[in-house]
């Protein structure tokens, strides 16, 4: 069956399945409220399957959800591949792309590996109309180490799931001036700069916002003992 010129049909992928009809449309049509986007279902000329359904409906993987031409819609990556980027993978398998971040690049943000990691992904996963790769965690700009970018929702579900139950521990590993003879902790106040969006040492542990008291805790070992700086 060929598609009416007149409208737009989208087939819901695995990362898609199981996500409200209105949901989907949201992310599709941002330029839209809700309420147009209800008026639409109910005129069926928004449709699941070529049948009217309810917003609420939840889709199925191969589900066809048409969607008139007229209206604006957010732009998706196209399914041809492109060739591969110069990216330093470190693993990839169908839900996890781990790279080891170089010094002075963000894990978010326009001029990020963000970019660079959808490009090179495009043609390797299946096109979702609501689920965008990215990175799982942060990591500082100025800090070279592994990041870890989800490729599908089930892959980024679990990694969060493990991050919040205390699974996943990170690391890090730095050169200090002098010689660190036995273990030590730190306990750090940290102040969050609302109206700038960062995160700074302060006095008072407690914060205005939340009423909460937020303490870093950095805990450092020795490693090794070297005379001369590491080359590079």
């Amino acid at each position: 069956m060929e598609q009416d010129p007149e409208e737009r049909c989208f087939s819901i992928g695995e990362n898609d399945q199981g996500k409200r009809v209105d949901r989907i449309l949201r992310n599709l049509l941002p330029q839209y409220s809700l309420g147009f986007i209800y008026r639409m279902i109910r005129k069926g000329s928004i449709t699941l399957n070529r049948r009217k359904v309810a917003p609420t409906h939840r889709v199925s993987k191969g589900d066809i959800l048409t969607v008139p031409s007229s209206l604006k819609m957010k732009d998706l990556p196209p399914l041809e591949s492109r060739p591969p980027y110069s990216l330093p993978i470190l693993y990839e398998d169908e839900d996890f792309l781990v790279l080891n971040k170089p010094r002075g690049i963000t894990a978010h943000g326009e001029h990020s590996l963000l970019p660079s990691i959808i490009q090179y992904l495009q043609g390797k996963i299946p096109t979702s109309l609501t689920y965008t790769p990215g990175p799982l965690h942060r990591l500082d700009r100025n800090t070279t180490g592994i990041l870890v970018f989800g490729k599908s929702l089930m892959g980024a579900r679990l990694f969060s799931s493990a991050l919040r139950n205390g699974l996943i521990e990170k690391q890090y590993v730095t050169i200090l001036s002098g010689i660190l003879e036995e273990p030590l902790r730190w306990e750090h106040v940290l102040k969050r700069d609302s109206r700038h969006k960062r995160t700074m040492l302060g006095t008072d542990a407690t914060d205005e916002s939340t009423g909460k008291r937020s303490i870093g805790i950095t805990e450092v070992f020795p490693l090794a003992h070297s005379a001369v700086l590491p080359s590079g």
